[in-house]
């Protein structure tokens, strides 16, 4: 009996050590809803919605998530109307994927980034890609910003 309370103690004080060193989840995300005319005078609406995730997990190390679900091509006079429950399925237009999702340390004045993850230079003026696979290392001196990547895109 004196085992078995001696491991439920150390049991619980490793899950309360535990359970402080990681911070909770931080949710943010947004939605657009774009609607428009073409040429031959339909209407149609794109519809993108957008979740992302982050989390603290100690020591300068933090982790990211973001999930798309976007619905393109909504007429709106019900011939091809789609939507996200039939998103994966093939139908045209719906999908939902892991946009980004990568692991990131702080060390020193470097950022190192390892997973999926967007890849914007120039404030998004010369490039501005998501979801490209690989590591990156990006730092500061001033106002000098200087970034390294090597990856490969899907």
């Amino acid at each position: 009996m004196k085992k078995r309370l001696l491991a439920a103690a150390i049991l619980t004080s490793l899950t309360l050590s535990t359970a402080v060193a990681m911070a909770a989840p931080a949710f943010s995300g947004d939605a657009q809803l774009l609607t428009q005319k073409n040429d031959g005078g339909r209407t149609f609406t794109d519809v993108r919605l957008r979740l992302n995730a982050d989390a603290d997990l100690g020591s300068g190390i933090y982790a990211h998530g973001r999930i798309m679900g976007i619905d393109q091509n909504m007429y709106n006079d019900n011939e091809a109307n789609n939507d996200f429950g039939r998103a994966g399925t093939g139908s045209r237009g719906a999908a939902v994927n892991m946009e980004q999702l990568y692991l990131g340390a702080k060390v020193g004045a470097a950022d190192i980034k390892i997973g999926r993850q967007p890849l914007a230079i120039g404030n998004g003026m010369l490039a501005d890609i998501n979801g490209i696979q690989g590591v990156s290392i990006g730092t500061s001196v001033g106002n000098i910003k200087a970034l390294g990547f090597i990856g490969r895109s899907n």
